[in-house]
């Protein structure tokens, strides 16, 4: 996210919306113009999706601290609550397993046409000799091979 802009502070306090830290933190990390180009009511509508979002993260457990060590702080954070991302992570899994078979498929596919083509061809080739077929007079598909690698 980018660093907060000083001259939405001023648009921000202008508006008539009592504003959380969080939504008053968004806010402010916007593009100045753009924040300047929102009507009131689509301000409005922004802040309460942001807080929509916001309470759908609300955990029964939110421990959050901060713990000063000599020259650094580090903080610790402990949620707990309801898991609401089954319903994600069943569709991820099933993603996954589609996404696995469909290359399985695929490499069970170009096995077979790697090992049966040439097989196939070969009985061609035995079937043409073996019918006295001649394709080119004088050559051999050995030989029009040969010449054509070279």
């Amino acid at each position: 996210m980018s660093s907060p802009t000083p001259s939405n502070e001023g648009r921000l306090r202008s508006l008539p919306l009592d504003l959380d830290a969080y939504t008053h933190s968004v806010l402010q990390h916007l593009d100045p113009e753009v924040l300047r180009s929102l009507t009131p009511g689509q301000v409005e509508a922004f802040v309460a999706a942001i807080a929509a979002e916001k309470r759908a993260r609300r955990h029964r457990l939110d421990l959050r601290l901060s713990i000063p060590l000599i020259f650094r702080r580090y903080y610790v954070v402990l949620l707990a609550g309801r898991d609401v991302r089954r319903a994600t992570r069943q569709s991820e899994a099933e993603r996954r397993r589609h996404g696995a078979l469909a290359g399985g498929l695929f490499l069970i596919g170009l096995a077979l046409v790697l090992l049966l083509g040439p097989l196939l061809l070969y009985i061609l080739y035995e079937m043409k000799c073996g019918l006295d077929i001649n394709f080119l007079p004088d050559k051999h598909a050995w030989d029009v091979l040969r010449d054509f690698l070279t």
